[in-house]
């Protein structure tokens, strides 16, 4: 699994002599086919990611807790890439997550490529924020996205 950085499906690789620092090129990812994977794929930034790598001929697995918005993303993405499917899944269950990882390597693939863009918005000031508030907010910007990059189990 990696991480995605730069435009044009271009991964940052740092190596000497190439005057940024320690040494920056950019490499050509082999794209194609790969699976990509976006927990909390949302109709804004998750969606254009769905998109992006779409055209960068991946299979794309989108993964929210509303699987009804979902349906009409993949079938976009589908008509873009190889394949794209839509998986209800709520981050901040680990089992919701272990599930959602054996049915995209079951059906698409090992994911290449997992974006965490899952997140919780606590609306006010911190000093109206409760911690029960804060805590959930944590666990589904923090906890959520350890347990979608943790290794599997079994």
């Amino acid at each position: 699994m990696r991480t995605a950085s730069g435009a044009g499906g271009a991964a940052d690789v740092r190596g000497p002599d190439s005057g940024l620092g320690a040494g920056y090129r950019r490499q050509r990812w082999k794209s194609r086919h790969e699976v990509a994977l976006i927990v909390g794929a949302g109709p804004g930034l998750g969606f254009a990611l769905a998109r992006r790598f779409a055209r960068a001929e991946m299979n794309v697995a989108l993964a929210a807790r509303h699987s009804d918005k979902l349906q009409a993303m993949a079938a976009e993405c589908c008509g873009i890439a190889h394949s794209a499917r839509a998986y209800a899944c709520d981050a901040t269950l680990e089992s919701d997550v272990d599930t959602l990882m054996r049915q995209v390597a079951a059906e698409l693939g090992e994911p290449h490529l997992v974006v965490y863009n899952a997140g919780a918005f606590a609306p006010g000031s911190i000093v109206e924020t409760s911690v029960e508030e804060f805590e959930r907010c944590w666990r589904v910007a923090v906890s959520a996205a350890f347990s979608s990059g943790a290794p599997r189990r079994g």
